[in-house]
């Protein structure tokens, strides 16, 4: 009887909650921005470390990868040398991070952190900031540093082969 009356009533509207609490869903994606940002800052300072790393590894090798150059080793093998150490370096500390973010997730997600004042958005009352474990929060930020310290670990491959194998075998280790 409600439903039929409901289904005939003309006057009635449907909004979606996005339309309903307006405020609300304008800081909710007001606060995934900021989390991007976030992120992208995060990515790049992982970058820019693990370039400076790799790069310096290289440049201390340098004499040892002039001798495989001198011997006949072909750049391909060397660049693979580089990216299996950085994928190696990479992934056991990912695998670390991911385990630890993990434990700190679910105590976010099961304990959280009180406020000590409530405060309101768009109607809804925040008093404690919460986690959340997914799948998503543990393999996005292992996968993409993974590909990012690849990326970064490029020039230094390409470094490490542009030397001249007897100028290489001179240099002071």
């Amino acid at each position: 009887e409600l439903l039929s009356s409901l289904h005939h009533n003309q006057d009635l509207e449907v909004l979606t909650w996005m339309e309903v609490a307006k405020e609300f869903y304008a800081s909710m994606q007001a606060d995934k921005s900021g989390n991007q940002v976030s992120l992208v800052v995060i990515i790049l300072m992982a970058v820019l470390t693990v370039l400076n790393t790799i790069l310096m590894a290289v440049l201390e090798r340098i004499p040892e990868f002039g001798l495989l150059r001198a011997l006949g080793t072909k750049s391909s093998l060397i660049v693979s040398l580089i990216f299996t150490e950085v994928f190696f370096l990479a992934f056991f500390a990912c695998s670390i991070g991911v385990f630890l973010g993990f434990w700190v997730n679910l105590w976010f997600e099961k304990v959280g952190i009180q406020f000590q004042t409530a405060f309101n958005v768009g109607g809804i009352n925040f008093d404690k900031m919460i986690g959340q474990v997914s799948l998503h929060t543990l393999v996005t930020p292992f996968a993409i540093i993974l590909v990012s310290c690849l990326i970064a670990s490029f020039y230094p491959a390409l470094k490490a082969v542009s030397q001249n194998p007897v100028k290489s075998l001179r240099s002071k280790s």
